[in-house]
């Protein structure tokens, strides 16, 4: 990923700013998605939930928090999964 300089904040806040990957700016950090329609009330398990790019959402590296969690509206497959739709 290719940020413009006063972007760097970004890649520290998602925790990417000492990986390689981050420091090269040749990966692609990759976001949660719905898998595929997901209920409102239904506890995230891993077979609901994919990576794909761009970055819209969580970063895929949380995926393990993810997991267990609620999910407070409907989702469509390719929906991003945000601090928003799910229960903290």
């Amino acid at each position: 990923m290719i940020l413009p300089p006063d972007q760097g904040w970004i890649l520290a806040y998602l925790g990417l700013a000492d990986s390689a990957e981050a420091k090269s700016g040749l990966g692609q950090v990759q976001s949660l998605v719905a898998a595929r329609p997901l209920a409102a009330g239904q506890i995230l398990r891993e077979e609901d939930l994919t990576s794909k790019a761009p970055l819209q959402g969580l970063t895929d590296s949380l995926k393990s928090w993810v997991i267990g969690k609620k999910v407070l509206y409907d989702l469509h497959p390719d929906d991003p999964i945000t601090f928003g739709v799910i229960e903290l």
